[in-house]
């Protein structure tokens, strides 16, 4: 197949025909990289509400929630729909009363527990829910602002709306 010069068949020289093949597999991958859909956006999207919960929030924060600002994943810059619920209560741990010889509720200073919720729209799937390209399941953690809040968080639950 090959002559003495190196070429294939008598007319195409084989390391120039390895490296068009190179070029050729390099610009496919680039192009399905950055041109090809995503396969975690098949189909329509659906009505979301992400809930989250901030156990040690400070309680500064307890009254900033503005229903209807915009909630963004803060670590990726991602919004994720607007504010729906917005909730705050003193927080507290639970401490051994000598006494009483049983646990008591005693309140932690300077921090509240904060559940906010947002609805957007998203794609359901077996591992997880997708927001623009990007995965959040429950018990995952971010960093989300909402509105002029911005708190480290657990994603509680994703509800459906219909």
């Amino acid at each position: 197949m090959l002559d003495k010069n190196g070429k294939l068949f008598g007319k195409i020289n084989i390391i120039d025909l390895l490296i068009v093949l190179i070029i050729i597999a390099a610009i496919a991958f680039v192009g399905m990289r950055f041109f090809g859909g995503n396969d975690n956006d098949i189909g329509t999207p659906q009505k979301i509400r992400l809930t989250f919960f901030a156990p040690d929030a400070p309680s500064l924060l307890a009254d900033k929630g503005v229903l209807g600002s915009p909630v963004i994943d803060f670590d990726n810059n991602n919004y994720l729909g607007v504010l729906s619920v917005y909730e705050a209560e003193d927080a507290y741990t639970y401490g051994y009363d000598q006494e009483r010889g049983e646990l008591v509720k005693l309140p932690t200073p300077k921090e509240c527990f904060l559940t906010f919720s947002c609805d957007g729209e998203g794609y359901v799937s077996d591992d997880g829910l997708y927001v623009n390209g990007f995965q959040y399941s429950v018990g995952g953690t971010s960093t989300i602002r909402a509105g002029q809040t911005r708190v480290q968080c657990r994603l509680a639950s994703i509800e459906i709306l219909g």
